[in-house]
């Protein structure tokens, strides 16, 4: 959940505490441990997304920069836009 958070962008941190919260105990798991651990992932995951998200498009000059700076003359560009 917290991977695929990027998607909500900021919202993702408001969110996926409670679910977390509710989750774990749930299983009869300490709320606030839950709470903690769905704010880290929900932080640690941001950019990990499993689908092309909006940051992804602001990453795109970044990345190809960088590449030019590795590989000069390289024709290689990223596209996000499938």
């Amino acid at each position: 959940m917290g991977t695929l958070g990027n998607i909500a962008s900021d919202t993702a941190c408001v969110v996926i505490p409670p679910l977390a919260g509710i989750i774990y105990m749930g299983v009869g798991k300490h709320l606030v441990v839950a709470m903690i651990a769905g704010l880290a992932g929900a932080q640690a995951g941001f950019s990990a997304n499993l689908m092309i998200a909006g940051t992804d498009s602001l990453l795109r000059g970044l990345t190809n920069e960088a590449m030019q700076g590795f590989i000069p003359g390289s024709t290689f560009e990223v596209d996000v836009t499938l």
